[in-house]
């Protein structure tokens, strides 16, 4: 019993240290699912189009051993992908893995005829599945496997890809549009950083390497992205944050790269003129043809609450991060939202006496 407690404790203890990493990529896959397909299409040589609808299954699983929660199921083209991250080689992932892929494939078993006279038959479908290793070392294979031996003398190797995130250079992780690996990059650092902090010249290259894949996320999200940028830089910074924690003076330089430039700057571009049309819209609909300045104004003041309600939607930010990244002075937001219902308007550009300027 002492030891099934101390087993169970070293693996709470572990669980909490690489929970950041887990929760990272289930937030990805939750707020910006697009990043999974240039992965899906690397791991299984697929040709998904970025736009491609992404259906996400549920995670819960019900075996006779209890619930298995796996990190990532989703649908695509009616076929069905598994991805598992892992901080660290596991010896028993591959026994993990077939013990979630058959919870995934009884839950789509299907009825068919097979034998003649039969009450039943049935057909299961194995999702494809594959492991993301965010460290590995030099005896950490590329797949993982298990051979399966069936009644009828047959057998067959069940086996699943393993991706070591820490093999992709930076260059490569662009071309191949696999952005959902650089809230890691810094990870492939790890076991140098007490040296690299603590000389110039290697802490100045690290700094730089990470500005130049800033501006290259940059880059390649554009200004029709920015909530995706504005998720990537996020999760870049917690993941960052956590493995420098050591380490306060670089994480700040890196905290200073990661928010610096034009961080949130296409972001709030693209919500404040939505928000701005369609407040336009129902200020305009609301405004009687006495009132039309008052319906106007009324109008720039919903298009802030649409804004901010899009980034605070599903728990995604608080009211006061999304006035942040809007550019929206808090207080004054919660003087309008408490008086939202009062039709004392003066008139004036409400969008223009919120709104900051964005520093660049």
């Amino acid at each position: 019993m002492e030891e099934q407690k101390t087993a169970q404790s070293v693996k709470k203890t572990e669980n909490n240290d690489n929970s950041v990493f887990d929760d990272v990529f289930r937030t990805m896959l939750e707020r910006i699912p697009e990043v999974m397909i240039p992965l899906i299409n690397e791991v299984f040589g697929t040709k998904y189009a970025d736009n491609e609808i992404i259906l996400q299954l549920k995670n819960e699983h019900y075996t006779k051993s209890g619930v298995v929660i796996t990190d990532c199921v989703l649908e695509i083209g009616g076929k069905q992908y598994h991805l598992e991250c892992q901080s660290n080689p596991d010896n028993t992932i591959a026994l993990r893995m077939i013990e979630y892929d058959i919870a995934i494939a009884l839950q789509n078993v299907k009825t068919i005829e097979l034998t003649t006279g039969a009450e039943h038959d049935y057909e299961m479908t194995f999702p494809k599945s594959c492991v993301l290793y965010l460290r590995h070392n030099g005896r950490t294979k590329d797949k993982a496997g298990v051979r399966i031996r069936f009644q009828d003398g047959t057998s067959h190797m069940y086996e699943i890809p393993i991706i070591k995130v820490q093999e992709y250079a930076k260059e490569e992780i662009f071309e191949k549009g696999l952005l959902a690996f650089l809230p890691y990059y810094l990870m492939r650092y790890e076991s140098r950083f007490s040296e690299i902090c603590r000389d110039a010249e290697k802490s100045k290259r690290l700094q730089m390497e990470y500005f130049d894949i800033r501006k290259r996320l940059e880059m390649s999200t554009g200004k029709e992205k920015g909530l995706l940028y504005v998720e990537l830089i996020s999760h870049m910074k917690r993941v960052t944050d956590y493995i420098l924690k050591q380490e306060p003076e670089m994480r700040e330089k890196m905290e200073e790269i990661a928010m610096g430039g034009q961080v949130y700057e296409t972001l709030t571009d693209q919500l404040l003129a939505q928000g701005r049309a369609e407040g336009h819209a129902e200020g305009r609909a609301e405004g009687h043809a006495e009132g039309r300045v008052e319906g106007h104004a009324e109008g720039q003041a919903v298009g802030i609450f649409i804004a901010v309600s899009r980034l605070v939607e599903n728990g995604r930010y608080s009211e006061k991060e999304a006035c942040e990244i809007l550019g929206v002075e808090y207080e004054k937001y919660l003087k309008f939202k408490e008086n939202s219902h009062s039709k004392v308007l003066n008139g004036e550009d409400m969008f223009c006496h919120l709104t900051k300027e964005v520093q660049s």
